[in-house]
């Protein structure tokens, strides 16, 4: 920014753009401020380390927001979205949990998939859970596509609203195509009626 802005002074959208990654700094330094002293007032509690561990990998501080993660973990080991959020971070930051856990690229997926799988075995009726699951399929490579199929067909089941399963029926339709059944692929189509989704059912 300031390169750029040494340039052109008076380029007001950079102006701007400066301004607000500075506030966004500031503010973030701040919660990391807050939460390290929330987690040494209550070292046993769970949360702080998990907002802790949120903020640090928003500041993109990967390897500091896996140990926070881990700590959070051995302290709630019976709450759910620890182990949905710490596979999340795992999956986004993947290039740096390699470096970190000495993984390979499938070694590593395989730790996201089997960390999402114990959240799951904890709270199994969750669809926002199972949906999360599901939808890593679509970054492993190779392809699972008979996993990641069975994985939608179970996030299916639990759905309880109209648009979620009108959401999970574009997943279905999309892996019908992969296997080259577009006739099950219209059939998940013309069930799908919620009008946020129009766009992506006619794209399908």
């Amino acid at each position: 920014y300031a390169e750029f802005l040494d340039r052109h002074p008076r380029h007001l959208a950079a102006v701007e753009a400066e301004a607000a990654f500075q506030a966004d700094l500031a503010e973030d330094l701040e919660a990391i401020r807050r939460w390290e002293e929330a987690r040494t007032g209550a070292p046993d509690s769970p949360a702080p380390w998990s907002e802790l561990a949120h903020t640090l990998a928003h500041c993109g501080r990967a390897i500091d927001a896996f140990a926070c993660f881990e700590k959070s973990l051995n302290l709630a080991p019976r709450e759910a979205v620890y182990f949905f959020d710490f596979a999340t971070v795992l999956l986004l930051f993947r290039t740096d949990a390699m470096s970190h856990y000495q993984l390979t690229e499938p070694e590593l997926f395989e730790r996201v998939l089997a960390t999402y799988r114990r959240g799951m075995r904890l709270e199994p009726e969750s669809f926002p859970h199972a949906a999360d699951y599901a939808q890593t399929f679509y970054v492993i490579k190779p392809a699972r596509l008979a996993e990641g199929l069975a994985a939608w067909e179970h996030a299916f089941k639990l759905a309880t609203e109209d648009a979620e399963r009108d959401e999970v029926r574009t997943h279905l339709a999309r892996y019908a195509i992969h296997f080259g059944n577009q006739k099950l692929a219209r059939i998940h189509l013309v069930q799908m009626e919620d009008p946020r989704l129009e766009s992506v059912k006619e794209s399908l």
